[in-house]
């Protein structure tokens, strides 16, 4: 099969042929900043509703999300948990949603992924033959763009102006700062995976996002049924080739439940290698460990159950 190229600011896009594991995304590489990243197959969210808590209402390349109901700040089932699993499953990297090393807050998750696992070179059945390894860029101050894979971490600050949905400027994306970014004191912020991600016009670049839980959704649709809309994302080529992000969450009717808010940073999936063999494919647990924290007393005691388990001959 003949690979089609695409060249667009510097980049080049290079189609692969279909997956090799049947229900598993087609692949491509994005040349760029001096690095080749791996990019997986867009997945369009459609027809999306809220339902009860620990029920799936989401899935990306089988990874399920689930709902967090009205238990909107249960320790199960938060934005961090469903991004770990996905991290797990995709790429075969041992991002922990339970155990050590500690992923922290939302916010801090794509940062540290690089922090505590970018020295992890991995593969699985669904990015075979590829080898990467995850590498971190924060937003506004990199010429390295993200990829539909990517795991972004996300603002939150509802008492903040906020962003102008068109260009990201204005509000708190004026002056976004990365002291401002990482200061536990401004909340855990959010973090998804970049489930699409399109040229819609120049420099602009749009996409959907793929997240767990209900702190995004309005109280009034955190009802089992009710239509839901996934987060959306948006990301600017500037001037001066980096790339700045801002995200929403929108209601089915194109109004907000989360206004335009900065993207913190991204993680992106960087090849290394092309030639993986059978016995280096990783499959790791990536069953959700919320059902075992939710007969718990507290995330903590769970955890230690789970680790137990996992450690038992």
């Amino acid at each position: 099969m003949m690979c089609r190229v695409l060249l667009f600011l510097g980049l080049v896009w290079v189609w692969l042929p279909g997956p090799a594991v049947a229900g598993t995304p087609a692949l491509r590489e994005v040349n760029g900043c001096g690095r080749t990243f791996l990019e997986i197959e867009g997945q369009a969210a459609s027809g999306l509703k809220w339902a009860g808590y620990g029920e799936e209402f989401d899935s990306l390349w089988g990874v399920a999300a689930y709902s967090n109901g009205t238990q909107v700040r249960a320790a199960c089932y938060q934005c961090t948990e469903a991004v770990h699993r996905f991290v797990r499953y995709m790429y075969g990297v041992e991002s922990y949603y339970c155990g050590l090393p500690v992923m922290g807050n939302a916010r801090y998750v794509a940062r540290n992924l690089e922090r505590l696992l970018g020295d992890q070179v991995r593969s699985t059945p669904r990015i075979a033959p590829y080898k990467v390894k995850l590498e971190n860029y924060f937003n506004g101050a990199t010429q390295c763009r993200p990829v539909t894979g990517a795991v972004v971490s996300l603002e939150v600050d509802f008492s903040a102006e906020p962003c102008d949905a068109a260009t990201g400027s204005g509000g708190l994306c004026d002056g976004y700062t990365k002291a401002r970014a990482y200061d536990a004191s401004n909340g855990a912020g959010h973090v998804a995976v970049l489930r699409r991600l399109e040229q819609i016009s120049g420099r602009i670049w749009e996409g959907d996002l793929f997240a767990q839980h209900g702190r995004m959704y309005s109280a009034r649709e955190r009802h089992r049924n009710a239509p839901i809309a996934a987060g959306r994302i948006r990301f600017e080529r500037r001037a001066d080739g980096t790339w700045a992000g801002w995200w929403w969450t929108p209601t089915p009717d194109g109004g907000y439940h989360t206004p335009p808010m900065p993207v913190v940073s991204w993680t992106n999936p960087v090849i290394v290698g092309r030639d993986a063999t059978d016995d280096e494919l990783v499959e790791l647990d990536t069953s959700s460990a919320c059902p075992a924290v939710a007969a718990t007393a507290s995330w903590a005691q769970a955890c230690e159950q789970i680790r137990a388990a996992r450690n038992a001959p």
